[in-house]
């Protein structure tokens, strides 16, 4: 969090993000803007949300241990299932069109307490029903239990899989719902999900939201393992 504060004064976010969102949080408060679980309610593109339920860079920083180790204590095993199971809350929003983290919600930090907010404005409210529930909107997520980090650079791409289907998949099952048909047509892309029966597409639209069940740190199918 401290890194994206930096980032968004260096770069100058404050100039192009979004003018809903900085509002919400004004001043000091407007990294948040840039930041995942708070900027989601205020994006009004169609996305498709891919992350680790264990995110190396993010719980090696928070650990203070090297990027290329592994959490190994129990003290350090109990923090990632912590942070896993908030980023599970925050994608299991996604799967209610109407609950996408609405402004007048509080996410809930590692401390497990929900922040504390200025009470919403009913200008606000209509802003964040408008960025939250457009019909034409297509949210979709994947996220896999795994410790790791990037995924286009190696064969995570589409060796790592949540409920059969791997991130490649998705992305193409994501980028058809959008009606960018022409790559299936051309051959230049594989139409794997055109009838896929096993995704969790959202009534009335073509989102779908692909999370991680099984039980335990890194265990979810195709995820990379720690060196000898």
């Amino acid at each position: 969090m401290n890194q994206t504060a930096h980032l968004f004064d260096i770069a100058r976010v404050s100039t192009t993000a979004s003018p809903s969102c900085l509002a919400h949080y004004p001043g000091q408060n407007g990294w948040k803007c840039i930041y995942g679980q708070y900027a989601l309610p205020f994006v009004r593109s169609s996305y498709l949300l891919h992350s680790y339920l264990y995110d190396q860079f993010q719980l090696s920083g928070n650990l203070a241990i090297p990027f290329v180790a592994w959490p190994h204590t129990a003290q350090q095993l109990h923090y990632t299932e912590t942070f896993r199971n908030l980023t599970t809350t925050i994608a299991r929003t996604l799967q209610n069109p109407t609950q996408v983290l609405s402004p007048g919600q509080g996410p809930v930090s590692l401390s497990g307490k929900e922040e504390k907010r200025a009470p919403v404005s009913k200008k606000e409210e209509k802003v964040g029903a408008r960025h939250s529930t457009a019909p034409s909107q297509t949210r979709s997520a994947l996220l896999a239990a795994c410790y790791a980090h990037c995924a286009t650079e190696d064969s995570r791409w589409t060796d790592i899989h949540v409920d059969g289907i791997s991130l490649d998949a998705a992305v193409t099952r994501w980028w058809q719902s959008l009606g960018q048909e022409g790559c299936v047509e051309t051959g230049d892309c594989v139409s794997v999900l055109t009838s896929a029966p096993d995704l969790d597409v959202q009534e009335g639209s073509s989102s779908f939201v692909l999370l991680d069940n099984c039980t335990g740190f890194n265990c979810g199918e195709g995820c990379p393992q720690p060196p000898a």
